[in-house]
């Protein structure tokens, strides 16, 4: 078992800046960067959802063609978060238990469930804003309405 950080692909330590030569490792997969098509198993929502982050990931150059299966689960695990909350604003926090006190509602510990596990994935695709900070482009990002205001 390995201690410490994780080690990061060369793609992702080349878009943060922090790509030393001697650091790199020179036997590291190189994956083109095309990701499949999403997996049949997947509901229309989720495929509909695996194509929109897949379109994003690729362009920024963080998705490549064996990302499929994280970025099949990050779909799954979005969908499974958005039910969950979306039936929990319908029936409430509480729900009445067949012994007709009041108990947690089920889909209360599902949607925290799904936010842990959307959390991790997010991460893993520099996704979050603490682990997107760490990211650098080479693409400028485009001046908005407020930032032309301020200056």
């Amino acid at each position: 078992m390995t201690v410490g950080r994780k080690p990061l692909p060369t793609p992702l330590k080349r878009l943060r800046g922090t790509a030393e030569p001697q650091r790199l490792n020179k036997r590291e997969a190189m994956p083109k960067l095309r990701v499949p098509p999403p997996p049949c198993h997947l509901s229309p929502e989720e495929k509909a959802e695996y194509r929109r982050l897949a379109k994003k990931l690729r362009a920024v150059g963080l998705a490549s063609e064996i990302d499929g299966m994280a970025l099949a689960m990050l779909a799954q695990t979005w969908m499974r978060y958005t039910t969950a909350s979306d039936r929990l604003r319908k029936t409430g926090l509480l729900v009445k238990a067949p012994s007709s006190y009041p108990i947690q509602n089920p889909h209360l510990a599902i949607m925290n469930k799904a936010q842990e596990q959307l959390q991790k994935l997010l991460t893993e695709f520099g996704m979050t804003p603490s682990s997107r900070s760490r990211v650098r482009s080479d693409k400028e990002t485009p001046d908005d309405e407020f930032d032309r205001f301020m200056r």
